[in-house]
């Protein structure tokens, strides 16, 4: 539905809803691992500059035109916008929660807690949770961090603009200003970034992850009002968008030093020729189906999320493309919804007309609405019960943290003229995988020493090697489970083998994760052997792959039968002496 322009705002630019729509779009294919958009996550940073951009632009045009920034009205509309919609979500993916996967209930409720207050992204990097990790069952709410940064932003920018347009005359220098903010939020996230290290503190961080607000405030405040036709320009920027959503990774080290500010400029390009609805590209981006989706793209960003996890938990980890698509729609259909029932009638009326008319229909007594209605306070219950209720004591979470008490205790000895307690020489390097098998691994072999950690990957195994090594600490047998969380080429293998010697034994595991990288991980591991005769292959991913009972429900970890298993494939592939 086309938004009618109004005296108190700026004319409506469909380019940016357009721009909106590709960006909610990258973020779905990335979470959904539609192969290729390897960086699709860049869609939030996409976001971020729309954000800053029109925000600033509305803040700067009401105090141009009244004199003043009327706080309490911004931060009331603000409100009506966002609140409406969150809400609904929460208790519709609470009581999701309760009906499908119930696991999710353990760390539901601080979640909870984190959404209503807008603190999801410091909540995160308090409980180290990882956005990247392939750790159990991903919170259902951890998509919320992005939008906790715009709400952070949205309290204290209008001030911290007044407080600059107060103190700073010169546009230009207000630009200067605000633009050595976001160079310093990507000076802090580049020294803060570790090759092979998990990024998520830097990603949460509001003070590491502002560079795209920023960014599009200084758009705004050097336009100052302004909208020029810039295509050419734009259309340049937008392409480079597009070879970054296909190009930069995750765990890029090019991201992290210096690509979210390529990606957050290349937007703000983008974003100047958007805003001009006379402009070609403007015009080419506010194309019906386009628009369509950009109007509801916070609804599909709130639902796609939830959506995705708690379906995947029910068929079993990654669908085919098909399945994707089935996924979209639905989420697209919730969007509309959220849309039409939600959204739309609170941001028109407000809250309390909104509220007055869902009264009345309910008053109509007819069979649609009773019905809705009464769903709708099955729902609440459901959600209500169900995150009052203890949360299973018999989870994924609980199993790792069984497994990382294993990786703090040592290994058991063998007493002196008695016999060599098994698994004494070997030492096993592996991400959450290994955690969940730990206690089996320990219970099978006590001699064995357990170095995992969430989130690893095989770009850091060589440094935990060479200290392992020039301590002491490092078996003669390696176990080496690594790759769940991301590829790795034959280069970073070679380096970890050069570092382990020939002289040492090395068993790696073939992992399990419907990821677009499995395949890729899998064929450098069975073809190690081939490059080093002291490497066997255990071949997990075979072994459990048609065994989906002995795994959580992100079909990634094992359950303790599954432990039990993994255990007794990798004492079977270990030398007779050691076990």
């Amino acid at each position: 539905m086309r938004r009618q322009p109004q005296r108190h705002r700026r004319p409506y630019a469909p380019g940016i809803d357009g721009l909106r729509a590709l960006a909610v779009l990258a973020v779905f294919g990335y979470h959904a691992d539609i192969a290729g958009l390897r960086g699709g996550f860049l869609g939030v940073d996409v976001f971020f500059v729309i954000s800053g951009y029109l925000i600033t632009d509305l803040l700067l045009a009401e105090r141009r035109r009244r004199g003043a920034i009327d706080l309490k009205q911004f931060w009331i509309r603000r409100a009506r916008r966002l609140l409406p919609a969150l809400a609904v979500m929460l208790v519709v993916v609470s009581a999701g929660a309760v009906v499908f996967d119930r696991q999710q209930l353990g760390g539901l409720r601080g979640d909870l807690l984190a959404a209503a207050t807008y603190t999801s992204n410091w909540h995160q990097i308090h409980a180290h949770s990882s956005y990247f990790a392939a750790f159990g069952p991903q919170p259902l709410l951890v998509h919320l961090w992005s939008l906790a940064v715009e709400e952070q932003f949205y309290v204290a920018w209008p001030l911290l603009l007044l407080l600059l347009c107060a103190v700073i005359r010169l546009r230009g220098r207000q630009v200067a200003i605000v633009l050595a903010g976001a160079l310093a939020a990507t000076v802090a996230m580049a020294v803060g970034f570790h090759s092979g290290s998990d990024p998520s503190r830097l990603y949460y961080g509001t003070d590491t992850h502002a560079t795209g607000l920023l960014i599009g405030a200084a758009l705004a405040i050097g336009l100052a009002g302004r909208r020029p036709r810039c295509d050419a320009f734009g259309t340049l920027c937008l392409g480079g968008l597009l070879f970054c959503a296909f190009l930069i990774g995750d765990s890029s080290v090019f991201a992290y030093r210096g690509g979210f500010l390529l990606v957050s400029a290349l937007t703000a390009g983008t974003v100047a020729a958007a805003a001009a609805p006379a402009g070609l590209l403007g015009r080419a981006l506010g194309m019906t189906p386009l628009r369509w989706i950009g109007t509801r793209s916070y609804g599909i960003y709130l639902w796609h999320w939830p959506v995705l996890c708690l379906v995947r938990a029910q068929v079993g980890g990654q669908p085919r493309l098909a399945g994707s698509l089935v996924e979209l729609a639905l989420v697209v259909l919730l969007a509309q919804l959220s849309w039409r029932f939600v959204e739309d009638p609170v941001r028109r009326a407000g809250f309390t007309a909104a509220i007055r008319s869902a009264g009345r229909a309910l008053a109509a007594r007819s069979a649609p609405r009773l019905v809705a209605g009464g769903t709708a306070a099955a729902v609440a219950l459901v959600a209500c019960v169900g995150v009052a209720l203890p949360a299973p004591r018999d989870s994924v979470a609980a199993q790792i943290k069984a497994g990382e008490r294993v990786v703090d205790a040592p290994p058991m000895k063998h007493p002196v003229g008695a016999r060599r307690v098994a698994g004494t020489g070997v030492t096993a390097i592996g991400d959450s995988v290994l955690l969940a098998s730990a206690q089996a691994l320990r219970a099978a072999l006590p001699g064995i020493a357990v170095d995992a950690r969430i989130g690893r990957q095989m770009s850091v195994a060589n440094k935990v090697v060479a200290s392992l090594r020039a301590t002491g600490r490092l078996g003669r047998v390696v176990v080496v489970d690594l790759g769940t969380n991301g590829d790795f080429t034959t280069q970073t293998l070679a380096q970890l083998m050069t570092t382990i010697g020939p002289s040492r034994k090395v068993l790696l595991l073939t992992v399990y994760a419907r990821r677009s990288w499995q395949d890729a991980v899998n064929m450098t591991v069975r073809a190690a052997p081939l490059e080093w005769p002291n490497v066997t292959v255990v071949d997990w991913h075979d072994a459990i792959a048609h065994r989906q009972s002995l795994l959580w429900t992100d079909h990634v970890h094992p359950r303790p039968q599954g432990a039990r298993l993994y255990a007794k494939l990798v004492t079977a592939a270990l030398p007779a002496s050691v076990r």
